[in-house]
């Protein structure tokens, strides 16, 4: 049983910030409780090193350094195709492809990602035997009809709270305990509303925190200066975004960053694009007309032919 979940950045698909992938052996003999079944779960939370950077904060805050069910590491594209390569692509003793089941919630969302950013066709791949959708095993369960369910609303008819939603990561392992939890209540009939559920999902992630392994990518990755040897916060090197310095908004986050890695989109200096001044026709995409320091100069009651600007 495999999962995948995926985050990207702000408005739009186009840029993936992170990765999900959740696998979950075969399962052999009786459980006192479906949520056991996942004891033997491994769950990876990666972290696309091109995009790593940015960060969700204005429609939906993102949380990529709050992963709960282990280690996350920081890949590039070819690595996070093997990562799913090796995901859904095993074999049994014989060399045969084994079947699996996919799990996801709203997965359609996920697959068509899938093929448009990572050219991987989950359905030619022929391996998948069933689709697990926790959004639409909600609505047959009669939770909310109408709508259909976040994976947050899910989680709170079973008494289970994540705080940090909008990891790939947790939402991936946090879909695969909405989805037990979901088919238990129709195998066993146990009701919903149980605080021994919490319990259950704060075992697992304490069972799950040293358990996994990569063949691919680095767990340490700096956002700011792409080192291996440290993370964002260790970073020894001091930047200046001249795009958020000439902004008076942004001016508090010009020193977290390279103007390089800077999110906010150029702004085009009119005078500075015209200019013959080789340094300003470079500056050009790094503010407005209207905040572009060498016209402040020409208005400075000092300002001369001989003036430092």
């Amino acid at each position: 049983m495999v999962g995948t979940d995926m985050e990207w950045y702000e408005s739009g698909p186009k840029r993936i910030t992170e990765v999900g992938i959740s696998v979950l052996p075969v399962l052999q003999g009786p459980l006192s409780k479906p949520i056991h079944a996942l004891n033997n779960m491994e769950v990876h939370h990666i972290r696309l090193k091109n995009t790593a950077h940015m960060i969700n904060g204005e429609k939906c805050p993102g949380h990529p350094e709050e992963f709960e069910f282990g280690s996350t590491c920081f890949v590039d594209l070819q690595e996070a195709k093997q990562a799913f390569t090796e995901a859904f692509i095993q074999h049994d003793a014989y060399g045969n492809p084994r079947p699996i089941i996919l799990c996801g919630h709203a997965i359609d969302n996920d697959l068509d990602i899938l093929r448009k950013n990572f050219e991987i066709d989950l359905e030619a791949w022929d391996v998948i035997v069933l689709v697990l959708d926790t959004q639409a095993m909600a609505k047959e369960l009669g939770m909310n009809p109408s709508h259909l369910m976040s994976l947050k609303s899910i989680l709170e008819q079973y008494c289970v709270e994540e705080k940090y939603l909008h990891n790939a990561g947790n939402d991936i392992a946090q879909t695969m305990v909405a989805a037990s939890l979901l088919a238990g209540e129709v195998t066993t009939g146990r009701g919903r509303y149980s605080p021994v559920n919490q319990i259950d999902v704060d075992n697992l992630k304490a069972m799950m925190r040293n358990r996994n392994t990569f063949s691919w990518g680095t767990p340490l990755f700096c956002t700011n200066c792409d080192s291996t040897e440290h993370l964002v916060g260790q970073c020894p090197k001091t930047y200046i975004c001249t795009r958020c310095a000439y902004r008076a908004s942004w001016k508090h986050m010009a020193h977290t960053h390279p103007v390089g890695k800077c999110v906010r989109p150029p702004f085009p200096c009119k005078d500075c694009i015209e200019s013959t001044n080789k340094s300003r026709q470079r500056d050009a995409m790094t503010h407005y007309i209207e905040d572009c320091h060498l016209e402040k100069c020409k208005s400075h009651p000092f300002s001369s032919s001989q003036s430092p600007c």
